[in-house]
């Protein structure tokens, strides 16, 4: 896939935003509004008329903002420069201006393969404070065309319509691409056929009968989980290893039709860490993840911070994030904190996990096979 050159796309359209180094009185004060109560309809109408209707293809019939001191739906064609809006993960609705953040409640994360292909999973962590003079490398701007993946904030919208950063940017080139199952599906051949062939040597009758295996990598000494998945905590896998892991474990896909798991993860193999698309993971895998990042396997945590925090909602119902960590605090794996599942989402903080199930073979990707067997 040919790289983009985002300057050449977007033009000069960049050379004009000033919000990101305003202050945020400054920036009150140049749309006539106030952060707490938002623009009254008489100033909402006086910008209509300087700043023109927020025309744009693909975006929703309506806009919450705040106007005279409450919450409103508006005509998103009616929203304005001044207008103050809230933005956060959850909404499916397009971001319908671009906006100056000016109040964080939960740390925000913005998705864009488009301005942010450089950062894993395209993610931005945003911040209240400007980073840059560059309106796009700064991270207190979120414009038209990108999404909120965590978090909430407030912001004050300071372009609409044909005069957003990326009005004239194509849908096809904001939307993430579909990813091949393997980066390395043409040189990986040597090793696949390897791994099959040492796997043919060893295998019994006995062994190709599917059968339940008992849960014991949450009992298990870290030490005892790396003999058993072949792996090493400080090292990772070999590409020999990978290969022949491969073979047992399959692709790590397959979880359901409703489960979104991250293009990209951060693995240590051949003893670096490395980005790999997340398809790629297998058995035994020493994976680094962040909040808010989505469970990519099931795994047994080796390394958590203090403060890292899971929410299996999807799996048990608990609204609530719960504690990760290195102990084995519950015998039903389910609940006990050191383990991460598939399609869960590190809520606060950072660990690091031993890859134990992937793509069928997960607690979500059995459930959507149960499931697809009720129908």
């Amino acid at each position: 896939m040919a790289k983009i050159n985002i300057r050449e796309i977007i033009g000069s359209k960049s050379e004009g935003i000033n919000a990101h180094m305003f202050s945020v009185d400054a920036l009150c004060k140049g749309f006539d509004t106030n952060v707490d109560t938002g623009l009254t309809e008489e100033q909402a109408k006086e910008n209509l008329k300087k700043y023109g209707p927020n025309k744009m293809k693909n975006m929703p019939e309506c806009n919450m903002v705040r106007r005279d001191n409450e919450w409103k739906k508006i005509m998103t064609e009616d929203l304005v420069p001044g207008d103050i809006v809230e933005a956060f993960s959850g909404n499916f609705e397009p971001i319908c201006g671009d906006i100056r953040i000016v109040k964080i409640f939960e740390p925000v994360h913005v998705e864009s393969y488009f301005l942010y292909k450089d950062c894993l999973n395209f993610l931005k962590e945003m911040t209240v404070e400007q980073t840059s003079e560059d309106p796009i490398e700064t991270s207190n701007l979120i414009f038209h065309g990108t999404s909120v993946f965590a978090g909430n904030c407030i912001g004050i919208v300071f372009q609409t319509g044909e005069n957003m950063l990326l009005s004239d940017v194509s849908h096809d080139l904001l939307a993430t691409p579909a990813f091949a199952d393997s980066d390395d599906e043409e040189h990986e051949g040597f090793w696949k056929r390897l791994g099959h062939g040492i796997l043919n040597m060893f295998k019994s009758k006995k062994e190709d009968e599917s059968h339940e295996v008992e849960v014991t990598y949450h009992k298990d000494t870290i030490e005892k989980v790396c003999e058993t998945y072949n792996t090493d905590v400080n090292k990772g896998l070999t590409a020999e290893q990978v290969a022949i892991n491969q073979e047992k474990s399959g692709k790590n896909k397959n979880f359901g039709e409703y489960v979104k798991i991250q293009n990209y993860t951060r693995c240590k193999r051949d003893g670096e860490f490395q980005n790999i698309l997340s398809k790629g993971l297998t058995i035994g895998d020493i994976i680094s993840l962040k909040a808010p990042q989505i469970v990519p396997a099931d795994i047994r945590i080796v390394e958590a911070s203090e403060d890292c925090k899971v929410n299996k909602s999807g799996l048990t119902g608990e609204s609530e994030s719960q504690k990760v960590s290195v102990e084995n605090t519950h015998a039903n794996p389910l609940e006990t904190e050191n383990v991460a599942f598939a399609s869960t989402k590190i809520t606060t903080g950072t660990c690091t996990g031993i890859v134990v199930n992937v793509g069928k073979s997960t607690i979500i990707g059995r459930l959507a096979g149960l499931s697809s067997t009720l129908y």
